[in-house]
């Protein structure tokens, strides 16, 4: 479980700075989700209750799409209150969304300028094109640190990610004001500053032992605390490695892996080669944001 950061050291300073600057709300997203993973099985249906209540009400009231559909079913805007009553509401597709005008699905009480445009990979079939509240950046921010901090990762540690990069930035409207551009200017230079001294980046799909030597060589030289990435390719990475006798000299705090199921047999052949705990992690890589995550105390359950 999370532990709270330590206060007033030069890391947790240019933390809160850097989350005031990403959002106002960081420092209260971030204490949410410290205080929430405490609660009971009861509390927690209370409270996802009341913000799905909330969420639909906002739709009913805001959404075109929505709004029609709530009075074609005759339903007023805070009717429907928890995932029971979903299923009044008609199923949406992705073929419905494509075949609806973009402004369908815009909340007409948020201003052009904190839409943030995001595209799913297509791993799955064609992309999906929709937006994102820039305002969801402080929970999506507040979400690495929170997932982090259950296994000792600090905000600058060094890590190796071995995944596909981030979707780009989205272009700022041009109606957006110009203290938002000013912000937005500043944080994407932080931003660049923060990941070229804690992060390595490596994007590898296919892992032979010529690879996985130049990937061993990049972590020895980079020195990180833990690594992040892949399932299947991390297992691939351990692989190679063990066969070539080729340990990491210094010892790591975690090895995170995403986007793909843990295996029995992944995890072992990782525990086996990094020697380190496996952090089995979900999120969701269009938002940028984490969702769920081994327990320390029980690794192989998540939360």
């Amino acid at each position: 479980m999370s532990r709270h950061p330590r206060r007033g050291s030069i890391a947790t300073l240019a933390l809160e700075l850097g989350g005031r600057l990403v959002s106002n709300g960081f420092s209260t997203a971030l204490a949410q989700m410290q205080r929430t993973q405490w609660l009971t099985a009861e509390e927690l249906q209370a409270r996802n209750n009341a913000r799905l209540s909330a969420i639909l009400k906002h739709a009913a009231e805001n959404v075109p799409f929505y709004a029609r559909a709530y009075k074609r079913l005759g339903l007023a805007s805070y009717e429907l209150r928890n995932v029971k009553d979903l299923s009044r509401l008609p199923v949406l597709t992705k073929a419905d969304y494509r075949n609806s005008k973009p402004d369908e699905f815009y909340a007409k009480n948020v201003p052009d300028y904190r839409a943030l445009e995001r595209t799913t990979s297509g791993s799955t079939g064609e992309p999906f094109q929709f937006c994102l509240d820039r305002r969801a950046m402080s929970m999506i921010f507040a979400s690495h640190l929170f997932y982090d901090s259950w296994h000792d990762l600090r905000p600058f540690d060094r890590s190796v990610r071995i995944a596909a990069a981030p979707p780009p930035p989205s272009p700022l409207s041009p109606h957006t004001p110009a203290a938002i551009r000013l912000r937005q200017t500043i944080t994407t230079q932080l931003q660049n500053l923060y990941e070229r001294w804690t992060q390595e980046r490596i994007s590898v799909w296919e892992v032979d032992s010529e690879r996985a030597l130049s990937i061993w060589r990049r972590m020895e030289a980079f020195r990180p605390k833990f690594v992040m990435g892949y399932t299947s390719t991390l297992a691939a990475i351990a692989d190679e490695l063990l066969r070539c006798e080729l340990h990491l000299s210094r010892p790591l705090r975690g090895v995170v892996t995403i986007a793909e199921t843990l295996s029995p047999t992944r995890r072992r052949l990782l525990q086996e080669y990094f020697g380190a705990p496996i952090i089995n992690r979900y999120g969701l890589r269009e938002f940028g944001s984490w969702s769920a995550q081994s327990c320390r105390e029980s690794p192989d359950r998540c939360r």
